[in-house]
């Protein structure tokens, strides 16, 4: 008779065997065979890359319709046309602090379903708003049933995959998702064009209800059933503190939400550094798209090196050439605003080094808690987002008709993200290193 293996608590870090036609690797340990799920890998990447999209298309395709909003409800304030961006932000942030728990607790489909229903109806609401602050409302809670598909998508990934392997997922995921960022402008722009504004926030309902169909008629459970955790406000609240004061954690999150707060201030004024700053007009939609090329290059190359060169010294290095192309772009402003030839193709740069550095701060940040998955989503998601929400939208409140705000902000962003990596990586003493793979 075969000698039964030993456990180790190593064993969660394992990488896991390519899986068979039809199957798709699950994390799992020495007692519990993989589950059988009906997507394949290949289809459950691109379906956790769509949900993770929605939040990108609920923001990227109303851009274009941003000066149409503020005429249409007389905003006296240019500026406050961001407030769109920012609430959604906002209650994006705030949504997985309620997803998370219920995601740990009921599983990962049915709190899905009701957040794509939410963002559905919201969707409509926002569409029908007859006042500025009536759409404000539909976009925050559009904002918070938003995090619900994010937060449960980033759960179910983690449910499946750890280390080194949840990172390379993660990029896949990010590849795929950055397509609707590409074609989201461009189809905001049309919708613009033919007086149809208030279909930017239909498509979004649109998605929804798609994904919830999806979702219906393919997704089944990830959540082990030993690993579900009870709904009680002290388990949730200890369980948020635990993750809270992980210096490890806290580490890699801060850094990459102040990584977030650049796309949040480059998303925040985007519209009117290229349509209005270098006069592109309807060609903003082209511009905006041709920036998120990189992302989706850099997130194809991660995919295909952090198996080889690991987490950590993918991020180290990307995160000194952030500061570096930052600095070095922000020194050009200076002398006067950029020709477009010189300020497109730098942005993009930094906008690629956002791709290789993003997906290892998060599966970093995500490695030590897969046994409460959806908590600690929802936790780096709240945190996160919030923090890229406050300093990007201060960021993009700075905007002074030149591009100096933006890069300052980025340069700042920068230096400030590698220190608190730094800060993550000199906390994993004894307790981390047990917690953490030493060839992250």
């Amino acid at each position: 008779m075969r000698k039964k293996r030993a456990y180790s608590p190593m064993h969660r870090f394992a990488v896991f065997p390519a899986a068979t036609p039809g199957e798709l690797p699950m994390k799992t340990d020495a007692s519990q065979p993989p589950r059988r799920t009906v997507m394949s890998e290949r289809e459950f990447i691109v379906f956790a890359a769509m949900l993770t999209a929605l939040t990108a298309l609920g923001i990227d395709i109303m851009l274009p319709a941003m000066p149409v909003i503020a005429a249409t409800f007389a905003l006296a304030d240019t500026n406050d046309r961001q407030a769109i961006v920012a609430v959604y932000m906002l209650g994006f942030a705030i949504g997985h602090l309620f997803f998370g728990p219920l995601a740990d607790r009921f599983g990962r489909v049915r709190p899905l379903l009701i957040a794509l229903l939410m963002v559905f109806l919201t969707s409509l609401a926002a569409a029908q708003a007859p006042e500025y602050s009536w759409l404000l409302v539909a976009r925050f809670v559009q904002g918070l049933s938003s995090a619900g598909a994010r937060v449960i998508a980033i759960a179910a990934i983690r449910d499946r995959f750890g280390g080194r392997e949840m990172a390379r997922v993660m990029s896949l995921v990010m590849s795929i998702f950055i397509i609707v960022p590409v074609v989201a402008p461009g189809i905001g722009g049309v919708l613009v064009a033919y007086g149809l504004w208030k279909w930017t926030f239909g498509a979004v309902g649109l998605m929804a209800i798609g994904l919830f169909v999806w979702a219906r008629a393919r997704l089944t459970e990830t959540l082990a059933p030993q690993d579900q955790a009870p709904l009680r406000p002290g388990y949730i609240a200890r369980s948020m503190l635990d993750i809270a004061t992980d210096r490890l954690t806290l580490g890699y999150a801060t850094a990459q939400g102040l990584l977030l707060a650049a796309i949040i201030a480059y998303l925040g004024s985007a519209q009117q550094i290229f349509g209005e700053l270098y006069e592109l007009g309807e060609l903003f939609p082209v511009a905006f798209s041709s920036m998120a090329l990189g992302l989706v290059a850099a997130s194809l190359i991660n995919s295909r090196i952090v198996r080889r060169l690991g987490m950590r010294p993918i991020s180290r290095v990307a995160g000194v050439a952030f500061v570096a192309v930052a600095g070095g772009h922000l020194l050009i402003s200076l002398g006067g605003t950029p020709p477009l030839l010189v300020f497109a193709p730098l942005l993009a740069a930094n906008l690629l080094l956002f791709g290789l550095i993003m997906p290892n701060l998060n599966a970093l940040a995500m490695e030590p808690h897969g046994h409460r998955a959806g908590t600690a989503a929802a936790f780096l998601g709240f945190y996160t987002t919030a923090l890229g929400a406050i300093v990007g939208g201060w960021i993009g409140q700075l905007y002074d008709g030149t591009v100096q705000p933006l890069l300052s902000g980025y340069l700042a962003i920068g230096v400030f993200m590698l220190v608190f990596m730094w800060i993550a990586d000199s906390g994993r003493g004894p307790m981390a290193a047990a917690r953490l793979p030493t060839d992250a």
